[in-house]
């Protein structure tokens, strides 16, 4: 969790225009949008580089009709697999998201319930 600062002064107070205030200065002086801890400023910053990441990637596995792009049967795959699925350790139970603490929406399950990934429309058929 970050820790918000409240200031003993208000930026007009200290500087003659906004284009003064510092990018970094800035962002730790914003308030958080509700239910973040970030502003609307590093929230646009990091949404236009997540959204540069994507779209600026050829190779990116979502694209579809790029060069190499993943067939349809492989798409279907990746999008049935989770990274709560990866077997790399002796525990049992594991949250649906690997991403997210568990909780109500993402509660603890055994690791049989998470979809493996099925590779076989990988497999090359041998050559003739």
């Amino acid at each position: 969790m970050l820790l918000h600062v409240t200031f003993s002064f208000t930026p007009d107070e200290e500087f003659a225009a906004v284009e003064d205030i510092d990018l970094l200065v800035g962002l730790q002086m914003e308030d958080p949008i509700p239910g973040s801890e970030i502003g609307p400023t590093a929230g646009c910053i990091i949404a236009k580089q997540f959204y540069s990441a994507k779209f600026g990637d050829r190779f990116f596995w979502e694209h579809e009709g790029e060069v190499p792009s993943f067939t349809t049967d492989q798409w279907n795959s990746l999008k049935q697999c989770s990274l709560s699925r990866l077997d790399n350790s002796d525990i049992t139970r594991v949250q649906k998201n690997a991403m997210l603490l568990p909780s109500i929406k993402n509660p603890e399950v055994p690791c049989e319930e998470i979809p493996e990934i099925d590779l076989s429309p990988w497999k090359e058929s041998p050559a003739a």
